[in-house]
Parts: structure tokens; sequence; C-alpha cells
């Protein structure tokens, strides 16, 4: 087996094809606590204006004509599959014209090529777990509806 250095962030990591969970993973189990202990971490290493140290995820590729078509997640799924949630959230906040000028749609590309390759339709980047895949097709990486911000301090 080779072991080799892969994507360094997640916008590498998401710039191939497909990155999906394998059936042999466990399902998505992380409770509110996880979720909010990264972003606490997120958040801190924003206000210092550094990069946030993700841990490392182990993938598997699958290749094609000598490129990367293909990442299985072998370890890492949980902060992944949270980090595309927080991303899908990030997204309706963006598309929310209270908050950014309608006319101003470059946030909200960006964000969305996390999502979908730009010009594939329904060709999805990241793909959950098998027992919540369709689920989250659907709620997380579609187009959901535009979020709405409240504070629960």
């Amino acid at each position: 087996m080779k072991i080799a250095s892969g994507p360094q962030n997640l916008e590498a990591l998401l710039s191939v094809k497909t990155v999906s969970i394998p059936s042999f993973q466990r399902n998505y189990v992380w409770k509110q606590e996880n979720v909010k202990q990264l972003l606490d971490d997120l958040l801190e290493a924003a206000t210092r204006n550094e990069n946030h140290f993700f841990g490392p995820i182990i993938l598997r590729s699958h290749s094609s004509g000598g490129v990367v078509s293909e990442y299985e997640v072998i370890d890492g799924q949980q902060r992944l599959t949270t980090s595309i949630m927080v991303l899908s959230v990030l997204r309706g906040i963006a598309r929310d014209a209270r908050y950014f000028k309608p006319e101003n749609t470059e946030l909200v590309t960006s964000i969305t090529n996390f999502f979908t390759a730009p010009g594939v339709a329904a060709a999805p980047r990241f793909e959950a777990s098998p027992i919540i895949r369709s689920f989250f097709a659907k709620a997380i990486t579609a187009n959901p509806p535009t979020a709405k911000v409240t504070s629960s301090r």
C-alpha cells in the first residue's frame, strides 16, 4: 500500500469529482457538543486570523488516467460531514439579502462550488454515509432555502 500526502485544505479535497463515505464506515454520530467544539475552534482561529488545524483525514484515492477522480474517507468522517453542514448554513446566509447584497454573487458561488462542480448539475462533490446519504443530499448539498441568522446568546 502506498501512503502519500493528499489535499491540504477542504477546497483542495473537494476539487476532485467525489468525496464519499464508504458503507463500511459507522454513521454520522456527532452530538451538539461535538459540533459546538469544532465551531468554537474555527471561530478562535478566525479571530486570530490563523488557519485551523483540522486534524488528519485518511483517504483512499481512486484514479482515472493518473488523475484522482474520487476519495473515500477512511478516517475524519465526523469532522468532514460537519464542515459540509456548516458550509451549507453559510451558503444560506450568503443568499440572504439582509446580510449580503443580492448582486454580490461571488460569495454564494464560491461556497456553492464546495457542493457541486461548476456547470455539473446534480453531481455532488461530497456523499455522506450511506444511511444518511439521501437526506443529506436533499437537505444539505442540494440547494436548501435561505438560512435565518439567530443568536442563542
